[in-house]
């Protein structure tokens, strides 16, 4: 299943990953959400992300393996990598960036703020 629209979101914490993907939802985005990142490498069988927005440290697959494994297995699909994290070491941006990322930001992160850094590289369908 593919969307030009969709979006994952990876945090494993519940009310952030809610509070995200409502915000994005209420902006026309398909949103999935994932509190990890083995479970949204999985749903990459069924589904096509435009998009993956994701914490860095959770249990089971953190963040950056989870890009190495998009990397790694789903080159050819063009899925743009955005972390979010509450440790934004510089440590941390060199590495997202060096795997590809479009973007990194901190947590906690305003409305207005999360919705035009994602803007930047994804557009809702009723834009």
């Amino acid at each position: 299943m593919g969307s030009n629209n969709l979006l994952f979101v990876v945090d494993d914490n519940r009310m952030y990953r809610t509070f995200v993907q409502r915000i994005l939802e209420n902006a026309g985005y398909l949103v999935l959400a994932f509190e990890d990142g083995r479970t949204a490498l999985e749903a990459l069988d069924k589904y096509q992300p435009k998009c993956i927005i994701s914490d860095i440290q959770m249990p089971r697959m953190n963040g950056f393996e989870l890009h190495r494994m998009v990397n790694r297995y789903f080159p050819h699909r063009g899925i743009s990598f955005i972390y979010m994290t509450s440790n934004p070491s510089t440590k941390n941006i060199e590495k997202a960036f060096n795997l590809g990322a479009v973007d990194f930001f901190g947590k906690p992160m305003q409305k207005s703020e999360l919705l035009r850094r994602i803007a930047i590289s994804v557009k809702p369908a009723n834009s």
